[in-house]
């Protein structure tokens, strides 16, 4: 893939050197991040990769943890290929735990470049294919709750560490689909009918069923579910 954009954070301007090398005989446009001004511009700008050296994480990024890191970068872009690298042997409890909070994958002891420049170009080709493949993602405009409908998915975050995905039925994600899908704007009892029950007669027993439905969701949703507000006789909206 030509023109890639490949972001390395780190302090060590060796490992930068090296990087910058290898990923020249990628096509890519590489910069490195060695300060925090410069990592919160690469945020800014965007990436398509970002290589996160585990040794200058906190002081670059000013997250506490190498998952909360990974967990924000990921709520940034789903397709944003991240590789954490570490220098050090990890704990196989800690690798898993950093691949669950968002990285593509956890490179330790001896980096060879070359390699990884490979590695990222096909994960970011990879994930760009999969992304014209899938049908859209739809979220909050704080991506606060995002829903995937060809996954259908449904996955919420409530600060800025941490990412669960929420287990809904069918009529629940069709209900939140209607509702993030409008950011903000009401969403009608009639359009809850036309989309979930175009059969029945009664606006009494569409009400009922829709009320019902939406009491489980706000629980699922946790503190989120507050943001689902009631249009009083008109329908609902999600803020």
């Amino acid at each position: 893939m030509a023109n890639m954009k490949v972001v390395l954070v780190t302090r060590n301007l060796a490992v930068a050197g090296f990087c910058a090398a290898a990923f020249k005989n990628s096509s890519a446009d590489f910069e490195c991040a060695c300060d925090p001004g410069k990592f919160k511009d690469a945020l800014k700008a965007g990436f398509d990769a970002m290589l996160l050296d585990m040794a200058d994480l906190a002081d670059l990024t000013g997250f506490k943890t190498t998952e909360e890191a990974c967990g924000h970068l990921r709520r940034l872009g789903r397709k944003n290929v991240i590789i954490v690298m570490s220098a050090a042997v990890l704990p196989p409890g800690q690798v898993v735990s950093i691949l669950n909070s968002g990285a593509n994958d956890v490179i330790t002891g001896e980096w060879r470049f070359r390699v990884i420049a490979e590695q990222v170009k096909a994960l970011v080709n990879f994930s760009v294919v999969g992304v014209r493949k899938s049908r859209k993602k739809i979220s909050l405009n704080d991506a606060s709750i995002i829903v995937d409908i060809a996954a259908r998915r449904c996955m919420v975050s409530e600060d800025a560490a941490s990412v669960r995905e929420v287990a809904l039925t069918g009529n629940e994600f069709k209900i939140l689909t209607l509702l993030v899908s409008r950011k903000g704007a009401l969403v009608t009892y009639m359009d809850f009918k036309n989309k979930l029950w175009p059969d029945r007669m009664f606006q009494a027993e569409v009400k009922h069923s829709l009320l019902q439905h939406l009491t489980d969701l706000r629980k699922k949703l946790g503190p989120l579910g507050s943001r689902i507000e009631n249009v009083w006789g008109e329908g609902f909206r999600i803020t």
